[in-house]
């Protein structure tokens, strides 16, 4: 495979999607892995930057990107927008577009695959050396697929005869691959997941075992109202309000996504582990009513581990008569706010749950008289008689 496609979207600070301005300024770089500038995209180039709309708005693609002779590695690709005139901030955006194998295997960034399907679907073209002929691997016990969620967990596991199975296609051009359809995301973390191919060629192992990529995302979502599903990263970082253009100091986003993803996770931990067990949630069975408690106890996670990360690389020093004082010390305002936040988050959840415990009706003591206490009007009527 000699090509390769990057789409995005350009978000504003609330995470809406907006369309860019559509001019000569609108351009894409590609850096290979060794920093080399191999392509520039503009509207006007070959290929070209396109623009197209679905359900949740407008993205940016570019198909047909010639990968020949790019070093084996992750692609970066720094983004050139602006809106109504202004750039947009960070200025450029640079983001992992797609990575190269020294197979010729390009993995793409996943387009996301939403919750509103809840399955994804993965495919596999093998290549026995770059420009060569699409080939079948041995199709036998040996050949099988495991996929990881986000969270590196192993989510599902399919061979020939699994449900679904792995399956043979055709391309339009008639290369042969193969495939998996309709695979369950119910459980997966959101984030990108990650698919392992065991196969073998020729009674051999395939040169990669296993073969390693990125197959889809997931975007897992609460609702408000009928029509507008928010993802909970996307969520939480609102809630934070941690936004290049709003940390006016570091200009750039204080917590990664993957670390947003992390304090989630330890959120959902703690609301199952905390009494009463009224049943366990998921991200996609969450009571949306009670979303703001399982915010703030992701954010009490977030500020824990910036405060850690702090403490440990705090160094203060002096010379000349100058004080140094890296990084800072932890001030008595963020370990009030911490405290405050873990105390209303604790007190919110207990309650909460309480409530949960009470309306499901999770026991009950009754007293003996419950059995005497009734009148059986047929039974003394005819004691009457």
């Amino acid at each position: 495979m000699s090509t390769a496609y990057f789409d995005f979207r350009v978000q504003d600070q609330d995470g809406n999607y907006i369309e860019v301005d559509w001019n000569s300024d609108f351009k894409v770089e590609f850096y290979d892995s060794i920093g080399v500038l191999r392509f520039t995209a503009t509207i006007d180039s070959s290929p070209a930057i396109n623009k197209a709309t679905d359900s949740l708005g407008t993205y940016y693609y570019i198909n047909g990107i010639n990968i020949v002779g790019w070093a084996v590695g992750i692609v970066k690709a720094h983004i050139y927008a602006t809106y109504k005139g202004e750039n947009i901030i960070p200025y450029p955006t640079i983001v992992d577009a797609f990575e190269i194998y020294s197979s010729g295997q390009v993995l793409t960034e996943p387009e996301i695959t939403y919750r509103q399907d809840d399955f994804g679907y993965i495919s596999y073209t093998f290549t026995t050396s770059e420009g060569a002929s699409a080939v079948l691997p041995d199709w036998d016990d040996n050949l099988r697929i495991e996929v990881y969620d986000a969270l590196d967990t192993l989510r599902a596991t399919f061979t020939a005869t699994s449900d679904p199975p792995i399956r043979r296609g055709t391309d339009s051009d008639g290369n042969p691959y193969i495939y998996v359809d309709q695979v369950n995301l119910i459980d997966f973390a959101e984030g990108a997941a990650v698919s392992k191919i065991y196969a073998y060629y020729g009674g051999v192992p395939w040169k990669e075992y296993p073969i390693v990529f990125k197959p889809f995302g997931v975007a897992i979502y609460v609702t408000e109202g009928p029509t507008h599903p928010i993802a909970w990263v996307t969520k939480l970082r609102r809630w934070l309000r941690d936004y290049p253009e709003l940390n006016r100091i570091i200009r750039a986003e204080e917590t990664s996504d993957r670390m947003l993803r992390e304090a989630l996770r330890a959120a959902f931990d703690e609301w199952n582990a905390t009494p009463p067990f009224t049943g366990n949630v998921t991200p996609s069975s969450y009571p949306v009513g009670a979303v703001p408690i399982l915010l703030q106890l992701a954010a009490c996670h977030v500020l824990k581990s910036v405060l850690l990360l702090r403490a440990r690389n705090r160094l203060s020093y002096s010379d000349g008569g100058f004080a140094v004082d890296e990084e800072g010390a932890v001030t008595q305002e963020e370990r009030a706010l911490l405290d405050y936040y873990l105390r209303e988050a604790s007190m919110a959840l207990k309650s909460y749950k309480q409530h949960l415990n009470i309306t499901q009706g999770w026991g009950s003591v009754s007293s003996e008289y419950y059995y005497i206490a009734y009148w059986d009007e047929d039974y003394y009527n005819k004691k009457g008689d």
